[in-house]
């Protein structure tokens, strides 16, 4: 497969493969590497991946006027860009392949030199010096055949009908036209003019401000007023029928949805569509109203399987639940906010993956099934962080286990370890940051907004959850030698190295022998941790992490009747099975005046109890039981221990 792959379903990148149904993906995760990994392994390594060649100016507006036939493999361009230099310069730079030919660079109405590198730089020297902070502009003519290898600029076919269709993330946009590529300045809006033959539609950001043919041609002018940057600046041209349907945002305003579909999907498509409503009316609730309101949402559908997240119009394969959730999401995290690194690429895919489980909690009421799988993703392996450390490898930037799976799973925990309430607040006052709306964001910025509603700091949780790798295993062992108190005692294990220990609260689900429940949190801040909690009921059972809070993996929960308040109790008595297969206890204490004998067999069962007054040794009835492990625990009005036995 192409590049396009490498972002390309946007990584629904949930669930999908080509020879499964859309309703079977929805359901299954268990391809997300195999699609993420087919998505990056075909994408090129890009040499300029962070450059500063491009930045001594601002851009504020682009137009670009295309003229591209879906039959022929090659687009001709005139791209013109309006910035503001941020000091006097003599040439600014643009990102272009060296595939293709510029033609001329216009600036004043004049011709003027440029050069275009073999490092995919256009370089455009000015007559003149520009002086800092006036705005200006310039002309790019240029035309070629976009190499598609990398699926920046891509050609299929649907019903026999050709399609032309782009996507840029991470490093394609200079592949199709001249750009600022680097993620530290966004086009304040575009307007994008696309020449075909009539017979086909061209889609891109934005509103549809006119749709004229003349002659042969159809020519589509389309304007974009929000922020954007290069890689989300999209087209697609082939036969398109476009369908519209109306959503009444919270506010009870109107917003189009408005799809360009394959005339020959247009009916099952429509039907798909309508789960937009659903998941936009949640996503607004939970965190605010649809940042392109002004504007539209909206599909076209393309030649990949998955889907792309262009601002205010996915490209998309196919119409699953799971990819319009995941897409939707985008518009909030990736669009309006975006990562202002690749490193950081977690910020977009992160949150879509996990608004995908919102939509699982709230619309679908299988929560559980998401958490699982995810789960399961990210504990596949032993090592990984969620911060991207290399970043000229595309596939480890898209690690569906990692930058998706694992983002999603941080998140999740951020709001148990902060709670609902603040979780969600804090990431609506991220939403709301006028230093981050419709611009970049990184990790700490998160962090700083989740930090202000906690109250506390979160640097230990985001040293060992983004900068760390692996996760943590649990090892719990319980003894409750009477109803009112628990005791119990949680070691931790670390798949990685590089943690030396996760500190995160847990959650235990007690179950009683009446059929009693009750859920408990333990924040556990250190290894070999003890701790003791009271009880009105007798424990019969105990689940760790019911509810799935955690990216872990390989637990165990254990009755343990050795867990007591004095360790040294229990050497003065002298404890073992006679000849008879009896128990005998010998000891030389003389002042407990009373004590409480309890077996246990090795799951905790009660065989039998007794209180006894103090004197030097006692006799306790075994010798029907079965070989194996026992636990005698001896109890004063001081003290109590247990000691393990074992029948041969």
């Amino acid at each position: 497969m192409k590049i396009a792959l490498t972002r390309i379903f946007t990584f629904i990148f949930f669930y999908v493969a080509t020879n499964i149904s859309a309703q079977t993906l929805s359901k299954d995760m268990s391809c997300i590497e195999n699609l993420a990994f087919q998505e990056s392994t075909n994408v090129r390594l890009h040499n300029n991946i962070n450059s500063n060649h491009t930045a001594n100016y601002d851009i504020k507006f682009h137009r670009l006027e295309f003229y591209i036939d879906p039959n022929i493999i090659e687009i001709s361009g005139q791209i013109t860009s309006y910035f503001i230099p941020n000091s006097d310069i003599h040439s600014i730079n643009f990102d272009l392949s060296d595939k293709l030919s510029v033609e001329k660079v216009i600036y004043n109405n004049q011709n003027i030199n440029f050069s275009h590198s073999n490092e995919d730089i256009l370089t455009c020297n000015f007559p003149k010096e520009l002086k800092t902070g006036i705005l200006d502009s310039i002309i790019v003519v240029y035309s070629g055949v976009p190499s598609d290898e990398y699926g920046a600029f891509s050609q299929g076919y649907h019903n026999k009908i050709p399609i032309i269709w782009t996507l840029s993330e991470p490093y394609g946009s200079k592949d199709w036209w001249p750009c600022k590529q680097d993620l530290n300045d966004k086009a304040d809006s575009i307007e994008v003019v696309i020449k075909s033959p009539s017979e086909y539609r061209s889609v891109s950001n934005g509103l549809l401000a006119s749709e004229t043919v003349i002659g042969k041609d159809r020519i589509c002018v389309w304007k974009h007023h929000y922020p954007i940057p290069a890689y989300l600046i999209a087209i697609a041209v082939t036969n398109f029928i476009d369908h519209t349907i109306s959503y009444k945002n919270i506010n009870g305003d109107i917003l189009p949805i408005q799809s360009f579909l394959y005339p020959e999907n247009e009916e099952s498509a429509k039907e798909d569509i309508l789960y937009t409503v659903e998941v936009m009316e949640l996503f607004e609730t939970l965190f605010e109203i649809y940042p392109y309101s002004k504007e539209k949402y909206g599909y076209a559908q393309f030649g990949w399987n998955g889907g792309m997240e262009n601002s205010t119009v996915s490209f998309m394969g196919q119409f699953s639940e799971d990819l319009i959730a995941h897409e939707l999401a985008h518009q909030w995290f990736g669009d309006k906010i975006t990562c202002g690194s690749w490193q950081d690429i977690w910020l977009n895919e992160g949150f879509a993956t996990y608004l995908t489980g919102l939509s699982y909690e709230y619309i679908k009421d299988d929560f559980d099934y998401w958490l699982h799988r995810n789960i399961n993703t990210i504990t596949s392996k032993d090592d990984g962080s969620v911060f991207v450390n290399d970043t000229t490898s595309v596939s480890r930037i898209f690690s569906g286990r990692l930058s998706y799976s694992k983002g999603a799973m941080v998140l999740h925990m951020l709001r148990w370890k902060i709670g609902d309430e603040n979780f969600f607040k804090a990431t609506k006052n991220y939403l709301k940051d006028e230093n981050l709306a419709f611009s970049y964001a990184k990790t700490d910025d998160l962090k700083e907004h989740m930090e202000k509603v906690y109250g506390s700091n979160l640097d230990k949780f985001f040293e060992q959850w983004i900068y760390g790798e692996g996760h943590p295993s649990y090892d719990i062992q319980w003894n409750q030698i009477e109803g009112d108190r628990l005791d119990l005692f949680i070691k931790q294990s670390q798949s990685h190295k590089s943690v030396e220990f996760f500190e995160m609260p847990i959650e235990l689900l007690l179950e009683g022998t009446d059929g009693e429940k009750k859920y408990i949190t333990i924040n556990v801040e250190e290894n070999d941790f003890k701790v003791s909690q009271e009880l009105s009921f007798k424990v019969s059972s105990i689940q760790f992490d019911p509810n799935r809070w955690l990216i872990t993996k390989d637990n165990s929960v254990s009755f343990n009747p050795n867990l007591s308040e004095d360790d040294n109790f229990i050497e003065n008595y002298l404890i073992y099975f006679n000849k008879n297969n009896n128990i005998e206890i010998e000891t030389n204490q003389e002042h407990f005046s009373r004590l409480q004998f309890t077996l246990f067999n090795s799951s905790g069962k009660v065989l039998s109890k007794r209180s006894v007054n103090g004197k030097n040794s006692y006799l306790i009835k075994a010798s029907d039981l079965a070989k194996g492990i026992y636990y005698l625990n001896i109890k004063s009005n001081t003290a109590s221990n247990t000691k393990t036995l074992v029948k041969t």
